[in-house]
């Protein structure tokens, strides 16, 4: 019973913060706020199914869920978490910590890039041709996507701002522009 309370909290929690996201948009440009509503609108909807799920859950119960416990055997239920489990856990938070830092750090196209290429060579192993390939790829993609195509003014970086300038990227960005206009 527990695990459905916990399970209902936290659809209502998400539901609620997607919500606020989607809601905090509305005075935004159009072009500003396409992203976020563009998305937001669509997990929104799957939020608020999960939330219906999670009350139908609650209510009713889930049998297979009820009748797995009642038939485990008691040393089964109280065995605690691997250790690999909690390190993959703590591997999975500090990615989310790096990206956040580093896209504020670095802002969006040029952390796009410094974090896909190191994530991917420290984590997942790849060569550095992959990495360089597919982190380059996901700059051109912020680039020319929001930048050139949307004007969705993106957050060029903490770094950026200390130093008073446009971005750490503007060399880049002045002479794409130049090819694109």
């Amino acid at each position: 019973m527990f695990h459905r309370a916990l399970d209902l909290v936290f659809a209502c929690f998400v539901a609620l913060a997607i919500l606020w996201f989607v809601w905090e948009a509305r005075d935004w440009s159009f072009h500003s706020r396409l992203f976020p509503w563009s998305v937001g609108l669509t997990v929104l909807i799957l939020a608020l199914a999960q939330v219906a799920l999670s009350v139908r859950n609650f209510q009713y119960g889930s049998s297979k869920d009820d009748i797995e416990l009642k038939m485990a055997p008691p040393d089964h239920q109280a065995a605690g978490v691997e250790p690999s489990e909690v390190w993959r856990l703590a591997t999975i938070g500090s990615w989310i910590a790096v990206f956040f830092l580093g896209i504020w750090l670095f802002g969006f196209r040029l952390g796009s890039l410094v974090l896909t290429v190191a994530f991917l060579k420290v984590a997942a192993k790849e060569g550095y041709k992959k990495s360089l390939t597919l982190g380059l790829v996901n700059y051109l993609f912020f680039l020319i996507i929001f930048d050139f195509a949307l004007r969705v003014p993106l957050l060029e970086g903490a770094i950026a701002q200390w130093l008073g300038i446009e971005s750490l990227d503007g060399f880049v960005l002045q002479g794409l522009r130049k090819l694109w206009t």
